[in-house]
């Protein structure tokens, strides 16, 4: 039987800091919203700007997400990257891990949070990895979630339902290893 994962990307498997740097100078909460607002630009010119093919080849992976992708993969886990990244910026995406030697696997670009919530808790998905605390919620009512707590997120420890705390997807992997899930 195919065993699925969901694995988010920004966040969970890129470090976005690097590209929110060069672009504004310093990194903040990054959802359009409160990047809009923190910016304060319009929600349509903070779109653009995570459209653009540059700031997505402008970040690099968080450190042992590679490495931690390929135990889900070796381990017999399909992986499906969920991202509420822009279409626009699919074949940056693709590239991206391709460069970076993700495993391979479908990628979903998502318009919202709310509609990769929907995804996972209707599909036949063993987790979710992901860093954004309101879909963590979301889904962690239905599914294992994971939810990785970095900077970006300082306000995750709350409001994040039943998800597990991690500090990375490596800390995903090790929690699976101790249950026997990976």
């Amino acid at each position: 039987m195919r065993k699925f994962v969901a694995l988010d990307i920004d966040g969970v498997l890129a470090d976005i800091v690097p590209s929110m740097i060069a672009e504004w100078g310093e990194p903040k909460r990054w959802d359009v919203h409160n990047a809009a607002l923190s910016y304060g630009m319009s929600e349509e010119d903070v779109v653009a700007v995570f459209g653009s093919p540059a700031f997505v080849e402008a970040m690099v992976p968080l450190a042992g997400a590679v490495e931690a992708a390929w135990e889900l993969a070796n381990a017999g886990y399909e992986i499906h990257y969920m991202t509420c990244r822009p279409r626009e910026v699919a074949q940056a995406t693709i590239a991206w891990l391709k460069k970076y030697n993700f495993p391979g696997g479908k990628i979903f670009h998502m318009l919202s949070g709310p509609e990769k919530a929907w995804m996972v808790i209707r599909g036949n998905y063993e987790f979710l990895v992901e860093d954004h605390p309101t879909t963590a919620a979301e889904v962690a009512e239905y599914k294992l979630v994971f939810i990785v707590q970095d900077e970006a997120w300082p306000y995750a420890m709350q409001g994040y339902g039943d998800a597990l705390p991690v500090s990375s997807l490596a800390g995903a992997v090790e929690w699976l290893k101790e249950v026997g899930g990976a």
